[in-house]
């Protein structure tokens, strides 16, 4: 349950970053390195 959440949190912190620097042509969410911090902190199986 704590990996979900964390996983939650990561996205809605990364979403905001999105959000404030919108004006930048080279920031898209599909990028497999963003996949990567929406998994961190997260407890490894």
């Amino acid at each position: 349950m704590a990996d979900v959440k964390t996983q939650y949190f990561n996205e809605l912190m990364i979403n905001r970053i999105f959000d404030v620097f919108a004006k930048l042509p080279n920031l898209t969410k599909n990028h497999p390195e963003i996949r990567k911090l929406y998994d961190l902190g997260k407890i490894a199986a």
